[in-house]
């Protein structure tokens, strides 16, 4: 998983800590599942008190996460490490090749 990915997941993980430190329904007692899935159960109650449609919004929540975990080129999932040289959206054979294009491009710009 990409370190942006990761990134993300700690922020997460840090408002579910705090979500148990309030309510008393924490991962490290819950549990993951127990403490996620009070956590969606709240988060719809909100939704519904602020007439904000919980199912579109967890399918633009899903749209998101889809975009985040594919290659921006080729749309392959993403795996550990292939968020090198700034890219955290490609895979490392992508980025190899858009390095080499890139590099061609260079040296054709340098000839001219």
């Amino acid at each position: 998983m990409p370190k942006r990915n990761l990134e993300r997941a700690g922020w997460v993980d840090r408002c579910l800590r705090l979500f148990g430190k309030i309510t008393g329904c924490n991962p490290d007692t819950e549990g993951w599942e127990t403490t996620i899935s009070d956590f969606l159960a709240d988060l719809r109650h909100l939704c519904d008190r602020e007439k904000v449609d919980f199912r579109l919004t967890m399918d633009h929540g899903l749209d998101h996460y889809l975009a985040e975990i594919a290659c921006c080129e080729c749309g392959k999932r993403l795996k550990a490490g292939d968020d090198a040289a700034e890219v955290d959206c490609a895979c490392r054979k992508c980025i190899e090749k858009l390095d080499k294009i890139q590099k061609k491009t260079k040296k054709e710009g340098a000839k001219s």
